[in-house]
């Protein structure tokens, strides 16, 4: 069976979507600080989106999702791997606590 594409209409509010949770770190900027945060995006399409996906969804909301979302996804494709990740997350965890901060990075210029 043939997956049919997702419309316009879908990919509008799917991007607009996409524009809140980006800028949602910012807390609920105004419109021209959204744009702005976007960089090369065409103003005259984001502004209209942020505001449509402000009006739409709450902050707490979109946060919500965005925190999330891709467990469950990584969930839904996987299935529950909790027995077999906890031991990788476990060697990741402590190579974590062992990093020195304060190092610099392999491309730093400091």
């Amino acid at each position: 069976m043939r997956r049919q594409r997702p419309g316009k209409h879908f990919l509008r509010e799917w991007f607009a979507a996409y524009i809140w949770e980006r800028t949602a770190a910012l807390g609920t900027p105004p419109t021209a600080l959204a744009v702005m945060a976007m960089g090369v995006w065409n103003a005259e399409l984001i502004g209209p989106l942020f505001d449509k996906a402000v009006a739409a969804i709450s902050r707490e909301d979109i946060v919500a999702t965005r925190l999330t979302a891709p467990g469950a996804t990584v969930r839904r494709l996987l299935g529950d791997i909790d027995a077999e990740a906890a031991p990788v997350v476990e060697v990741l965890r402590r190579g974590i606590e062992a990093a020195d901060a304060r190092a610099p990075g392999r491309f730093s210029l400091g």
